[in-house]
């Protein structure tokens, strides 16, 4: 694992995660593994990578709830 000349940190198999990350997560930073999922959570790997999770520990997502006003109703 080398960094680059402009000192970004080396991604061997080119799926946009740095070799040294996949390595210290239980990933393969020669084979490109982004769309995985380590986990079975639903996140890829790439995902866990760029939202600062683990792809070895299974995360869920957050619910979100959008509320509409009933006729009548002010928000």
């Amino acid at each position: 694992i080398q960094l680059l000349g402009g000192g970004e940190p080396a991604d061997s198999d080119g799926d946009g995660m740095p070799d040294a990350w996949e390595l210290a997560n239980g990933l393969d930073p020669f084979a490109n593994d982004a769309g995985g999922d380590a986990d079975g959570d639903g996140i890829t790997n790439l995902q866990e990578y760029q939202h600062g999770l683990n792809p070895q520990v299974a995360d869920p997502w957050p619910e979100i709830t959008i509320l509409w006003p009933q006729d009548g109703q002010e928000i």
